[in-house]
């Protein structure tokens, strides 16, 4: 893929830009706070998910407004999603 593409040392500029999408992907309007599984910050098969339980039924007791926000947003990328295809005729 990229090994054997040159790149060139980012300048000043480039590296401003890379800083502020990084600052801008840590807002709310990106990032949600999931702290359900305890797993290492990659995105590499690490094994058998281990699960926060304290974190679990304090959710299930109190409910939690991150995780409303990610189901907003799947509800949202759904309708979305259905709207697109809404030529498509269900047959039941």
């Amino acid at each position: 893929m990229f090994v054997n593409q040159i790149f060139k040392i980012p300048d000043r500029e480039l590296k401003n830009k890379a800083t502020l999408l990084v600052s801008y992907l840590k807002t709310d309007n990106i990032t949600l706070i999931h702290q359900y599984s305890l797993r290492p910050v990659t995105n590499d098969k690490v094994g058998v998910v281990q699960w926060n339980r304290p974190k679990i039924e304090h959710f299930l007791k109190y409910g939690d407004p991150e995780m409303d926000k990610a189901a907003d947003r799947i509800i949202e990328k759904s309708k979305k999603k259905n709207h697109s295809n809404s030529n498509y005729v269900h047959k039941y």
